[in-house]
């Protein structure tokens, strides 16, 4: 055999491994950025669109005294300096019985207006030789990172250690809700859904919950579909194995 034809057959044979390495990697999906506990994921279609329609929503204003409101609002300053037009992600998490944390995640994002800001402060964190940013806007805390081209935020620095480690919510209810609303403007998914039956009572309702919601001039739609798929006992597992009957009472 020649002498250079041995050294070409070894370069083609290493241009075929790395070839099929590169195609057997997996890219990173923005649903593989859902914490592992998130029990609620809002799926935006486009974050600047949802903020204008909340805005203009003439029933909006009923909600402002709320804790909700009051969450995005106020406790975590960030979300008004987001500026996004990617489908998006928000999920929350409990950090304990008064702690609630969030976690939003996006292929682009812009922070406008951080620079301008008098009361903050901007640090570089590197953990475990991955970089990641904290944000301190008077005493909210966030922090963000780019995690396989993805943006991440976070007001929990757990949670966005754990996503920069592959750790998330990979529960077959959850992927099955999460992509019965595929391609909605606004849709959430809910981790055991409950429903008060009498007072200070809450039964379970379901493993997972999906529901499509519509913003209308004075009012909030929503529709979806409730999964029952556990052992753990639910409301709507009476019905199983029941065949549909159509309602007729609207007739009557």
């Amino acid at each position: 055999m020649n002498t250079w034809v041995k050294p070409l057959l070894i370069l083609i044979a290493a241009l075929l491994l790395l070839a099929c390495d590169s195609s057997g990697t997996k890219q990173r999906e923005l649903s593989d950025f859902v914490p592992e506990n998130a029990f609620v994921t809002y799926k935006i279609k486009n974050f600047q669109s949802l903020k204008s329609d909340l805005e203009n929503n003439g029933s909006a204003s009923h909600y402002a005294s709320t804790e909700a409101y009051k969450y995005f609002a106020t406790q975590h300053p960030l979300f008004s300096k987001l500026h996004v037009s990617t489908p998006s992600l928000l999920s929350l998490t409990r950090r304990n019985d008064s702690v609630i944390d969030y976690t939003f995640a996006t292929h682009h994002a812009n922070l406008v207006g951080l620079d301008s800001l008098p009361n903050k402060k901007l640090e570089t964190l590197t953990i475990g030789g991955r970089e990641l940013q904290k944000i301190t806007i008077e005493k909210a805390v966030a922090y963000t990172a780019i995690i396989d081209s993805i943006f991440v935020a976070s007001s929990s620095q757990m949670e966005l250690q754990q996503l920069h480690e592959g750790k998330s919510n990979t529960n077959a209810s959850f992927k099955k809700a999460f992509a019965v609303k595929d391609g909605s403007d606004l849709s959430v998914v809910y981790q055991s859904p409950s429903i008060s039956l009498r007072e200070a009572t809450q039964t379970r309702l379901a493993s997972h919950m999906s529901l499509e919601i519509s913003l209308l001039p004075n009012a909030v739609k929503a529709t979806g579909v409730a999964l029952v798929q556990d052992t753990v006992p639910q409301l709507l597992s009476v019905f199983a194995g029941q065949t549909p009957q159509q309602n007729e009472i609207g007739t009557v």
